[in-house]
């Protein structure tokens, strides 16, 4: 009996040696999209600010301003937001679920989709080394300050968790020579910006889920052979026209908004001002979203310029990154990348030299433009996306070098001076750190409790008035929220 117990457990032991060798880097991921399951304590949503829309996504679902006039004579951009947004928030709520516990199974879910989409990005460009790639690709991707300083702004985490899917899915489609597997490319490249659309709530951050597709088009034209033109020409039709029809039901209002005065009155509004940043060299290391310090906010800037360790850790980890440029005649795909990083840094840094001539130019002439006045935080993701795919392409080349001369301790060493790095970056989203949680001036704590008059505000506009919404006040920073609605049930 006991050898019999010991042969099974014995292969048990083997079963589960070799589930986890197949899946563990899936198990990686779904561990490390657990850190913001833990941000707020229970009970309590994170809101505040730009946030204010958590304490009920759900509402979106439910907009009644499908006419774009009735939003002020502005474009209705929440419409973007009701799918997956409010509609995720709706069904959950629709099942008993509380906000608090949907947030925390949101965000698990944005970081999670984010690991997946950046490992399918990695087996696309390189899919002979893509899981070593991809484990070292995925925490830069999500352990880095640009990430760790933006934990909530709901355009900017739709961006973040699709946009290496979209592009996966446009490069696929490119150079698959089957006409029904580029039909499915196109297809999933539309599936994968209805999944990203709450991003163009803000237009100008929504905007990068077009650059970056038209920018690996024209790379791909550029340095592929010419009998290909003509196949990829249409590939790009059919995934503009999937893009289109998939995204039509928010796309209507941004286009009544164009060709309107509201646009005009939109730019107007911005007042043709750009928000400077500190130094061009504080790009390289994402420190976009605010994390300068730009004036009128004042934004605490957490550790990255306080903390000399934090700081030579993030400027570290871009260094590493940029070994890959030794491969650079070898792989095509090396040189994608750093062709956008490269015009990701000119949209970043926006009046800084040098030229700056070039960006003032676009922001000064074209009204458009004038939706990018903090660049860095907008263009952001592009540099994010390129940066985490060559560190890992550059850590699984570093370690395929010690693993060739069994230097056993050399890799060792190697994986555990990245994961320090990787850690002390990102340790202010592990521990929590990244969610304001002071009263300073305009600025209050983001950890809230929604109190249980807001409940009782919903039973009765459930009973007395379906169509009623919360004018929410004070003022949130510098500007009214006469705009915005916000249904409480």
């Amino acid at each position: 009996m006991f050898w019999l117990s010991y042969i099974s457990a014995k292969n048990l032991a083997s079963k589960m040696k070799k589930i986890f060798k197949k899946y563990n880097l899936f198990i990686f991921i779904f561990l490390i999209s657990l850190i913001p399951v833990f941000w707020a304590p229970y009970e309590a949503v994170i809101a505040g600010g730009d946030n204010i829309i958590y304490l009920n996504p759900g509402a979106f679902f439910k907009l009644s301003a499908w006419n774009p006039t009735a939003y002020i004579a502005n474009f209705n951009g929440e419409i973007a937001r009701i799918f997956p947004f409010g509609f995720f928030w709706k069904v959950c709520q629709l099942i008993g679920l509380h906000n608090p516990t949907i947030q925390r199974i949101w965000l698990f879910m944005m970081w999670f989709l984010a690991g997946i989409a950046i490992t399918y990005l990695a087996k696309t460009f390189f899919p002979k080394r893509y899981k070593t790639i991809s484990f070292f690709a995925v925490s830069f991707y999500l352990l880095n300050p640009f990430n760790v300083f933006l934990p909530l702004t709901a355009a900017i985490r739709h961006v973040h968790a699709f946009l290496p899917a979209i592009l996966a899915f446009f490069a696929q489609g490119l150079k698959s020579q089957n006409s029904q597997k580029r039909n499915f490319y196109a297809l999933s490249f539309g599936l994968a910006t209805l999944l990203a659309a709450p991003a163009f709530q803000n237009p100008a951050a929504g905007s990068v889920i077009c650059i970056l597709p038209l920018l690996y088009f024209i790379f791909s034209l550029y340095t592929g052979r010419a009998s290909q033109i003509i196949k990829k020409t249409i590939f790009g039709f059919k995934a503009l026209v999937a893009f289109i029809f998939l995204n039509i039901y928010w796309l209507w209002t941004f286009g009544y908004s164009l060709i309107s005065k509201n646009a005009e009155r939109i730019i107007q509004s911005l007042k043709g001002k750009i928000f400077p940043t500190k130094a061009i060299f504080e790009i390289f290391r994402t420190l976009g979203g605010w994390g300068f310090a730009a004036d009128p906010w004042k934004v605490d800037e957490y550790p990255f310029h306080e903390n000399l360790w934090i700081v030579f850790a993030s400027y570290f980890l871009i260094l590493i990154a940029f070994i890959s440029l030794f491969y650079i005649k070898k792989k095509r795909s090396i040189l994608f990348f750093i062709f956008l990083s490269g015009v990701a840094i000119f949209l970043i840094k926006g009046d800084l030299p040098p030229w700056k001539e070039g960006f003032m130019y676009l922001f000064n002439n074209f009204s458009l433009f004038k939706g990018f006045r903090e660049p860095w935080t907008k263009f952001s993701p592009l540099l994010l996306i390129a940066l985490s795919m060559l560190f890992g392409f550059s850590c699984a080349k570093i370690i395929a070098f010690f693993k060739k001369r069994k230097s056993r301790v050399w890799l060792i060493s190697f994986c555990a001076i990245i994961i320090a790095m990787l850690f002390s970056v990102g340790y202010p989203a592990i521990f929590g750190k990244n969610i304001w949680n002071y009263n300073l001036n305009r600025r209050k704590a983001q950890k809230t409790k929604i109190p249980d008059y807001w409940y009782q505000m919903a039973d009765w506009f459930k009973h007395e008035d379906p169509d009623g919404v919360a004018l929410v006040t004070p003022p949130q920073f510098s500007w009214p929220e006469l705009h915005l609605g916000i249904r409480s049930d």
